[in-house]
């Protein structure tokens, strides 16, 4: 019993440092190009002229640290239990098409198609912020990993004992890899940049997915064929 719970601190203890070690590092990136730029706006290594273009990187990557700060008191929180669930039931698909209209401008921009919304009303019971927040992750991936022209395609059905509602959302584009597939959702987890993968992301979106859709009383997987399209399912309680 004694050599167990070593065995079970010293892997908690391994986990947390390597956890520590991946937000070090998330964190130093964007610090250092922010660092960088505006050192060269100061010292003039960066001509006058240029200072707009590279104030815009700043504010972007600003942002990104602005995201990943925010997704880490997300995690936080949502694995301390601390945030409550406001479940109540709504049609699933006023949130799939808010996150859409709200993507319009990066939609249009990729020249992505976007197929399956305009179903009838699908009621499910979950908390709507919890839902839009899953919805909004997957839909993020899939607008940075459709090439130009591809498609994003939405479908929800009641499964067969008509106790759950399993939404799909897929994407064409490179897919991920078969290896891949089983850690995804895993925290800080980025696949290799050789397969499409972006490896800029934080690599917590698709984890806080996994949280909330299990606090919804759902699950969660992602299915690919590398080369041509990636699937995301996840299922939540159907409503009234």
């Amino acid at each position: 019993t004694f050599n167990n719970m070593a065995a079970r601190l010293q892997t908690i203890d391994n986990s947390r440092g390597q956890f520590m070690g991946n937000i070090a590092h998330e964190l130093r990136t964007p610090m250092t190009t922010i660092k960088g730029f505006i050192d060269g706006m100061l010292d003039g290594t960066i001509p006058p002229e240029e200072n707009r273009h590279y104030l815009t990187i700043v504010s972007q990557e600003t942002g990104r640290l602005a995201r990943l700060v925010q997704n880490m008191l997300d995690i936080t929180k949502l694995e301390a239990g601390e945030v409550p669930v406001h479940a109540r039931s709504y049609d699933l698909w006023k949130t799939v098409n808010d996150v859409v209209f709200s993507d319009e401008q990066r939609i249009e921009d990729g020249k992505i198609d976007i197929q399956g919304l305009g179903g009838p009303p699908l009621a499910i019971y979950a908390d709507p912020d919890f839902v839009h927040q899953i919805v909004y992750n997957i839909v993020d991936n899939a607008i940075k990993f459709t090439p130009e022209g591809g498609a994003i395609t939405f479908s929800a059905q009641k499964s067969k004992d008509g106790k759950m509602v399993e939404v799909r959302i897929e994407n064409t584009g490179a897919g991920i890899a078969a290896e891949a597939l089983p850690f995804v959702f895993e925290r800080f987890y980025k696949e290799d940049r050789s397969r499409g993968m972006n490896t800029r992301g934080s690599g917590l979106g698709l984890h806080i997915c996994k949280i909330l859709v299990n606090l919804s009383g759902g699950q969660i997987h992602a299915e690919s064929e590398a080369g041509k399209w990636c699937r995301f399912v996840f299922t939540l309680p159907v409503g009234n």
